[in-house]
């Protein structure tokens, strides 16, 4: 997969489609124009995801890294990942450190950051918010997949 270095996950996400192809050849072996269509539709949304989520890394650290709203957005993430593990992960730590589809981290992402929003109304992100009630609202998002990349690569 050709995607911008700025997430490092060009390799992984063409060792997932492998392990995805191969699972799929193994199950139908005589189907294989079904089972590359059906690979392809199912992956497009993956690849898709991991492109843009490059893309927006790298927009982020050429201009966004040192600006005071980024930094606070950053400090806040921080401390809902230690105060919530279980329901809130910043978007490059889905990505980068769980075992969550690349389109369903963008979509977590998305969600988690709407939630944010609604807590802080018109004042942004990174004026105080009432963490308690950010953790009841994260909780109603459900759970974060909590197995790394790395156990799911050894066979974990």
């Amino acid at each position: 997969h050709t995607i911008v270095p700025f997430h490092g996950q060009g390799m992984n996400m063409a060792l997932e489609s492998v392990a995805d192809l191969a699972r799929r050849l193994g199950d139908r072996p005589g189907d294989r124009g079904r089972v590359f269509t059906e690979f392809e539709r199912d992956r497009e949304p993956h690849t898709a995801a991991i492109s843009e989520l490059a893309l927006n890394n790298y927009r982020q650290l050429r201009s966004a890294i040192a600006e005071d709203e980024h930094l606070a957005e950053l400090q806040l993430a921080r401390e809902l990942e230690r105060l919530y593990p279980e329901h809130f992960a910043s978007e490059y730590n889905m990505v980068t450190f769980t075992t969550m589809p690349y389109a369903d981290a963008k979509a977590r992402a998305r969600r988690q950051r709407e939630v944010l929003a609604g807590l802080a109304g018109d004042s942004g992100p990174t004026n105080r918010i009432d963490l308690t009630e950010a953790g009841r609202r994260l909780e109603e998002l459900g759970p974060i997949p909590t197995r790394s990349k790395e156990a799911v690569l050894v066979g974990g």
